[in-house]
């Protein structure tokens, strides 16, 4: 008996991670190697998602043609542990499963099936363990698509596309040391997925994804001042997030690290935005740590401004800030009437 548990059900076993090495592509050392930066993050989540793409899990979607027993997915909780729904089955909160076929599909407590008779692109599962599949996060990011409003999914994707993760019992882990797909990746598949419920809007929103976040916050700051102004942004051309920048030898001598994270950097403009949160930037050693870093990027020719939570919570404050940055990006931001109304609902939704 196979079990493809999809939608919600395999988006938190994502978030989990749990199941992170079933996503890496196999190395032949002995060490795996953290990649750090935007640059070596993308290409590593983009070389596995290509190697999903050419396994044949999906094909064996169709082979089974078995009805998904719930006593099996209660025997798979052992596995699926750390907060996943698959030990606490109810009808609130169900197993999420895809069947091939309606005669598969099961009416009890517990499991909710999702019945797709037409073939899945390659890369639409990932195996998790023997008779065990998930959707991989590009179908789970499509499938989220048919559920989610268009603000929800695209920080869902900037999730999958990022470091962190938003578990179920509400909190933020961080520092995840993997992406779990790309923008790149999300693209190809939902091209392949034409027809399926939610790729439409899953196309819709890519556009507007950057790869790379590394919190929620860095999500909400890229949204504001990204998006276009009919949704409530100040249109600015994407930046880089967590990009590495790498410190030549011949000024190795004066500065204090040999490579320097920023959070929002512009390549063009060579500047950084750095967000300073109130609880990871406070206190006289941490003050002093971030002027010696701006000295630092200074030397390397990067103009650096920062973005606290009190200037992104007050809209008059952020406004002065987004206009400063488009300035120095030499960027226009253009009139709207209906800006006010649609900045105030991108706020009350991202933040």
């Amino acid at each position: 008996m196979t079990i493809y548990i999809s939608h919600i059900t395999a988006l938190e076993c994502w978030r989990s991670g749990r199941f992170d090495a079933r996503l890496r592509v196999p190395c032949s050392g002995k060490r795996v190697r953290h990649p750090v930066g935007s640059s070596e993050l993308i290409g590593d989540a983009d070389k596995a998602a290509r190697a999903r793409s050419r396994d044949a899990d999906t094909a064996a979607f169709f082979q089974g043609r078995k009805a998904v027993d719930v006593d099996r997915a209660r025997g798979d909780s052992l596995l699926l542990e750390s907060g996943l729904p698959l030990g606490r089955v109810s009808r609130e909160s169900p197993v999420h499963v895809v069947v091939p076929c309606t005669c598969d599909r099961i009416d009890r407590v517990g499991v909710r099936c999702h019945v797709h008779a037409r073939p899945f692109p390659p890369g639409s599962f990932v195996r998790l363990d023997e008779g065990l599949y998930a959707s991989s996060p590009e179908l789970c990011f499509v499938q989220m698509a048919s559920v989610l409003p268009a603000l929800e999914l695209l920080a869902l994707g900037f999730e999958l596309c990022g470091t962190y993760a938003r578990n179920c019992d509400g909190r933020t882990r961080y520092g995840r040391p993997m992406l779990l797909t790309t923008v790149s990746a999300l693209a190809r598949y939902v091209e392949s997925a034409r027809g399926i419920p939610g790729a439409a809007a899953a196309r819709r929103v890519l556009k507007h994804l950057v790869a790379c976040s590394a919190s929620p916050r860095e999500t909400a700051l890229t949204l504001l001042l990204c998006l276009p102004r009919r949704m409530g942004g100040y249109a600015l051309s994407h930046p880089e997030l967590n990009y590495r920048m790498d410190v030549p030898d011949a000024r190795r001598d004066c500065t204090e690290k040999g490579y320097y994270l920023c959070d929002l950097y512009w390549s063009q403009a060579k500047l950084d935005v750095e967000y300073e949160s109130d609880e990871c930037h406070t206190g006289p050693s941490r003050i002093a740590r971030d002027s010696e870093r701006r000295d630092d990027l200074s030397h390397l020719g990067v103009s650096v401004r920062t973005m606290t939570n009190h200037q992104i919570m007050d809209l008059a404050r952020f406004d002065k800030a987004a206009r400063q940055l488009a300035a120095a990006l030499g960027e226009r931001v253009r009139p709207y009437d209906g800006f006010a109304q649609a900045c105030r609902m991108l706020r009350a939704a991202v933040l």
